[in-house]
């Protein structure tokens, strides 16, 4: 905690206090026609949060005076969508680290697979065995797109990395909770109302946006089709890698070529992922 200032220790604390209050009193049964379970809920909103949190405090220990491509790395942890983010901000404030800061990206985007697959081996183990080794597979192939960037490592001791947030903090938790809670239930409709392709269309939408919510409410589905969950989850993952892609390019057009080469490139091996699911 030495790493952190004082209202982040604070607001860390708070969490943790409250989960400990909390977590307690919560019903363990599932409620309701969409079968939400309040205490199966938290408990995923405690293993999401501790996993970011240790890259969050890596990232305020080490920060960017290792290197950027480390910054990225330990940022995937976090949030990929956010190093994305910050990367390019950094790029328009020096243009001389666009390289560095794609390649730091990247490598964010190549720890997300990793992440969830962690997040998954405690929530979902059952799913290990479909997804290992496909998760692993686009973690590589990010790796080495990652290192096909040619950057000179412009390190600097006084910057820090913008936009990353303490997972600990209740307000985020809370969001992380609120989107749980309504994929499952948007996710049963689609399913009553449009079928298989209303899972995959939404899938792809979910993309743009935070994944986790997505992704750890498939897996929690009992009433649809092994090979249609990890299609969904592979399709989702797709959709962000792209996002990315796209939020990159916007932020620093003067790589915008390099990006968007290298992240179509990435997409695209998800396809056989999916069509093979």
């Amino acid at each position: 905690m030495e790493h952190l200032n004082r209202a982040e220790f604070l607001a860390t604390l708070k969490f943790l206090l409250v989960t400990v209050i909390i977590l307690p009193v919560l019903p363990d049964q599932e409620y309701g026609p969409f079968r939400l379970n309040p205490a199966s809920v938290w408990k995923m909103v405690i293993i999401v949060s501790t996993v970011g949190f240790v890259g969050y405090v890596l990232v305020r220990r080490f920060g960017a005076r290792v290197g950027l491509w480390v910054s990225g790395l330990l940022g995937g942890i976090v949030s990929s969508t956010a190093v994305t983010l910050a990367m390019g901000r950094i790029a328009q404030k020096d243009t001389r680290r666009s390289l560095g800061t794609l390649q730091a990206a990247i490598l964010a985007g190549a720890v997300m697979y990793l992440r969830i697959l962690v997040i998954l081996a405690l929530i979902a183990p059952s799913f290990i065995p479909l997804l290992w080794w496909k998760l692993v597979l686009l973690s590589a192939v990010g790796g080495g797109l990652a290192l096909s960037v040619h950057a000179v490592d412009e390190s600097d001791e006084s910057r820090e990395m913008p936009g990353l947030e303490n997972p600990f903090e209740i307000t985020p938790s809370l969001l992380f909770a609120g989107l749980f809670v309504a994929l499952t239930m948007i996710t049963m409709v689609v399913r009553n109302a449009a079928g298989n392709v209303g899972i995959l269309t939404l899938s792809a939408l979910v993309g743009v946006v935070d994944i986790d919510p997505f992704i750890l409410s498939m897996v929690r589905e009992k009433e649809i089709a092994l090979n249609l969950i990890v299609a969904a989850v592979i399709l989702a993952m797709m959709s962000n890698t792209l996002a990315k892609g796209l939020y990159f390019s916007a932020l620093v057009p003067g790589v915008r070529r390099a990006t968007l080469w290298r992240y179509a490139v990435w997409a695209a091996a998800h396809l056989p992922l999916i069509l093979t699911s």
